[in-house]
């Protein structure tokens, strides 16, 4: 028989007794609302530096709700899909969105203007 030895994630938290459970819980909330008052207060102040500090806060959130074995569905990177209407037709990319807007909205004042033309 061969043993192995493999890493099993536990949550942090004890489901055996669930009024401590919830302040576990309540304190680390706290201690996360604290630091985040302390971030946002002196945002002004430190202008350069808040930029940092939120992803600091991000990883933070992060952290809490692992404790909880939910993960947050995205890492921060990808950007959110936009919708592009106009003249009620609907757009996948910004490219179409400007081929449009050049051909119907943009054709009278380039044809009152030659110059624009060339």
């Amino acid at each position: 028989m061969v043993r192995v030895t493999a890493y099993v994630h536990q949550p942090e938290y004890n489901y055996s007794h669930r009024y401590k459970i919830l302040t576990l819980l309540s304190e680390d909330v706290k201690r996360f609302l604290l630091e985040y008052d302390q971030i946002i207060l002196h945002k002004d102040l430190y202008r350069g530096i808040f930029h940092i500090q939120l992803r600091e806060v991000r990883e933070k959130v992060k952290e809490l709700l692992r404790k909880f074995d939910a993960a947050p569905y995205d890492d921060g990177r990808a950007k959110n899909e936009k919708e592009l209407f106009c003249c009620k037709l609907r757009f996948d990319d910004t490219v179409d969105l400007r081929r449009h807007y050049r051909a119907v909205h943009n054709e009278p004042f380039v044809s009152s203007n030659p110059r624009w033309l060339s």
